[in-house]
């Protein structure tokens, strides 16, 4: 749907009335989502994304990776890269800690997108994603993928139905 320029750029907070004409009969869960984003409460199941100048809506359960790159991050999701101007340390507390791991200073992974962990040298861990992509463990991060395989114990199965093994016990 898209909306006229005027209508495009009213601000918050709106009344009902605004928010009924700007979007039509079918307002279902956007009026939920403008009440929850003009009182300022946070939606978990909503991560809004400064892109461009316009802001995009992404169910989080959609962001496969989160990398940082210059001064912005990547943002992976559905089949799309959305480049932001945002700190990793800022995505990773707006992200849910049950549902996405930091495994590098540079990335965050959705625990639901990794297909296999495996070991590598010095701790380290190799997390090859269900796209084929393979993301390495930092140093500082060890620990959270151990915990992981901990979490999943060895053998069982992830979330995502990725089989968990740590193959070393140290």
């Amino acid at each position: 749907m898209r909306l006229p320029a005027a209508r495009a750029r009213i601000s918050l907070p709106l009344a009902s009335a605004d928010v009924a004409e700007a979007v039509g009969e079918d307002m279902g869960q956007w009026e939920v989502l403008i009440r929850r984003l003009a009182s300022g409460e946070r939606d978990p199941e909503i991560i809004a994304l400064k892109v461009d100048g316009r802001h995009v809506l992404l169910d989080p359960r959609t962001i496969d990776l989160v990398e940082a790159s210059d001064k912005t991050i990547r943002v992976r999701a559905g089949g799309r890269v959305y480049r932001v101007r945002e700190t990793m340390n800022s995505m990773a507390h707006r992200l849910d800690a049950r549902r996405f791991l930091r495994v590098h200073r540079s990335t965050i992974v959705n625990i639901a997108s990794i297909a296999e962990i495996q070991p590598w040298f010095q701790g380290a861990y190799v997390l090859i994603l269900r796209d084929g992509e393979r993301v390495m463990s930092g140093p500082a991060h060890r620990d959270a993928v151990r915990g992981l395989l901990t979490r999943f114990g060895p053998g069982t199965s992830s979330p995502s139905g990725a089989l968990v093994s740590n193959g070393w016990s140290g």
